[in-house]
């Protein structure tokens, strides 16, 4: 079967480590998602011969491989402050999954009035005097491994993205003696 012509791009995208999501307003990666669907197994097959294996999430896909020990011990350095992240978000607010959308001016407030998570907040991100400095930095972080997305540039919205679930998933993976940060 022959692959539909936007595969280098699609290629190019997920090789950089980024996850496709079904829910972007991102057009483009929206489609490459719905390729990816469509074609899976046509594309599963071609990245295996090319040495990458592609993963299905729910509503997301991503690639990976066999990774060297020095690789896996960046990753997992990597994971590591993603858990802790993700454990932030989930303190400010409970219900942080796919599709919430967040305004910084409102976290900021929430995270102002919170010593606890003031302290969690400066743990993270040291860099930054205020609260909405350090709280951006993370979103954006969010946003560059497609976490997130800003939705609304100007009222500084950012909305889950499907992957987000993908660290879910492997944090509820790790047994708590197993973590050590």
């Amino acid at each position: 079967m022959e692959l539909p012509k936007e595969t280098p791009q699609i290629f190019e995208w997920l090789s950089k480590g980024q996850f496709l999501n079904s829910q972007t307003a991102n057009e483009e990666q929206e489609r490459y998602f719905w390729m990816l669907d469509e074609y899976f197994e046509a594309y599963h097959s071609y990245f295996r011969q090319i040495g990458f294996e592609l993963e299905r999430g729910k509503n997301f896909f991503y690639l990976s491989r066999k990774e060297t020990k020095s690789n896996l011990e960046d990753k997992l350095q990597k994971l590591s402050r993603y858990i802790d992240i993700l454990d932030f978000l989930l303190d400010v607010d409970p219900l942080f999954g796919v599709g919430s959308r967040l305004k910084l001016e409102q976290w900021t407030v929430k995270i102002s009035e919170d010593v606890l998570l003031k302290r969690k907040l400066r743990k993270l991100e040291s860099r930054g005097d205020k609260e909405a400095e350090k709280l951006k930095r993370i979103l954006d972080l969010l946003c560059k491994d497609v976490f997130l997305e800003l939705e609304n540039e100007q009222e500084k919205i950012y909305r889950v993205l499907p992957a987000i679930e993908y660290l879910k998933q492997l944090i509820d993976q790790i047994k708590p003696e197993e973590y050590h940060p």
